[in-house]
């Protein structure tokens, strides 16, 4: 009994102090315990949204999804990842400035999506996309005014009141979600419930996180170490969309709005290991990355190899195991209308499986400044994956369409691969590993499955 109790208050000395380790441990068990709370909620509203609302208005919000996030991807000059790397990440100048700029970033989204909605809606040949953009779009002009606070606490990995916030608000937005489909029985319940969302987390910043530098200021010095760290992460940021959310543009030009919303419900199963890997990574492990490199170059090596070992443990199995329950979780959860999901979400996963492991390349390519890199391989893989698209399609119809942005994925591995190999932080026996399991389990898929779909 002893020694149980010993373990367990040696355990939980670990999460204590505020030593870079400890806030590590804490805020990775933070983001992790947020983002499943987060995605209950989600499915949950997923799962009573499907019953309100007909397939093809989930079609609908996956076009105006695609495009609002396209103009922000674009706009993208790296503010957050600057403060979170800048030496001068907590100066109030530099945090004024900062918030400056995303609440002129917001202002711009929205005004651009307003001006390119309508011919948006001409290339689909639906004329309902151009209201339904134009109110969704409202939202990024909201969240430009967020408090700066909350990357400074991510900047310093403490989590605790920015997953608060994020909880809170994805409680009332997935409530009003809910009420404004009941009452409105259309596509329209949606849209406001998206603006609702972003209104409820900005104003919730400012009650939760103030800070004095939530107030407009022009600094030359900042602007300039932003947009020279940023040229790069604007075109890095645009690459990932297009390789990522940006893909369902080239989806919904292929297939119909019935194929796209059963893609849509597989992906939000099928990239949700994805989703914690890339938050975790983002919240705990590119301000590790960073801090190491600031302080401890030389330890960059060791603490990115253990980050990879970490995540890639956890995430194969999780992966695999969900390629080869996708068609039971799919009958589980939805009626049979929805049935071909299954089929989407057993390749997306195992795509995840692969698309994940460069991630903590891309995040070490960052924290060291190197943005030029991190873009290049961005744009490679964006481009590789659009191609695969059309590829797929044409030999394989939708199933192979999926199944070809595998072989992107597996070449955008072998770019990040090269690259750090240059800068002597590569993992290739975790790499090796991991892959020889996840190939023999795509196989036995690709053979199992139903291609008619």
């Amino acid at each position: 009994m002893n020694s149980i109790t010993t373990l367990t208050t040696k355990f939980a000395a670990q999460f204590r102090g505020d030593q870079l380790r400890s806030r590590s441990m804490r805020g990775t068990i933070l983001v992790t315990g947020s983002f499943g709370i987060s995605k209950i909620l989600q499915l949950g509203s997923n799962l009573v949204l499907t019953r309100l609302l007909f397939p093809e208005a989930f079609g609908l919000m996956v076009l105006v999804t695609v495009f609002i996030g396209a103009l922000q991807l674009v706009s993208d000059v790296g503010v957050q990842p600057a403060i979170v790397r800048s030496h001068r990440g907590e100066d109030p100048d530099f945090l004024s400035t900062s918030w400056t700029l995303m609440v002129i970033r917001g202002a711009w989204i929205t005004g651009l999506a307003w001006l390119l909605a309508w011919p948006y809606a001409l290339i689909y040949d639906q004329p309902l996309l151009f209201p339904l953009i134009c109110v969704s779009a409202l939202s990024a002009f909201i969240s430009g005014f967020k408090s700066i606070e909350v990357v400074v606490r991510s900047r310093n990995i403490a989590l605790g009141r920015v997953v608060t916030l994020e909880l809170v608000a994805q409680v009332i937005s997935v409530i009003l979600t809910i009420l404004l489909a009941w009452w409105t029985q259309s596509v329209w319940g949606l849209a406001i419930g998206t603006v609702c969302g972003a209104l409820a987390q900005t104003l919730l910043s400012h009650v939760l996180l103030p800070s004095q530098s939530n107030r407009f200021h022009w600094d030359r010095s900042t602007i300039s170490e932003i947009l020279t760290f940023g040229r790069w992460i604007l075109l890095g940021t645009f690459f990932t969309y297009m390789g990522g959310m940006g893909l369902k543009a080239v989806n919904g030009y292929l297939v119909d709005l019935d194929t796209l919303s059963f893609l849509h419900i597989a992906s939000l199963f099928g990239w949700m290991i994805g989703d914690l890997t890339n938050k975790i990574l983002s919240s705990v492990g590119y301000p590790v990355l960073s801090r190491t490199y600031r302080e401890k170059p030389e330890r960059m090596k060791a603490i990115l190899s253990k980050i990879r070992v970490i995540q890639t443990s956890v995430t194969t199995p999780a992966f695999i195991l969900l390629a080869l329950l996708a068609q039971p979780i799919i009958d589980l959860l939805y009626d049979d209308r929805y049935s071909s999901a299954g089929v989407f979400l057993s390749l997306l996963a195992l795509n995840g499986a692969i698309g994940v492991l460069p991630m903590v390349y891309q995040n070490a390519f960052l924290a060291v400044g190197n943005s030029r890199i991190h873009a290049y391989v961005m744009g490679v893989s964006s481009a590789l994956k659009i191609l695969a698209t059309f590829v797929g399609f044409y030999f394989g119809g939708p199933v192979g369409m999926i199944a070809a942005l595998g072989v992107a994925g597996l070449l955008t591995l072998f770019l990040s691969q090269y690259y750090s190999s240059r800068h002597g932080q590569l993992s290739i026996k975790t790499d090796l590993v991991n892959l020889t399991i996840i190939a023999t389990v795509y196989v036995y898929t690709l053979n199992t499955i139903n291609w008619n779909v």
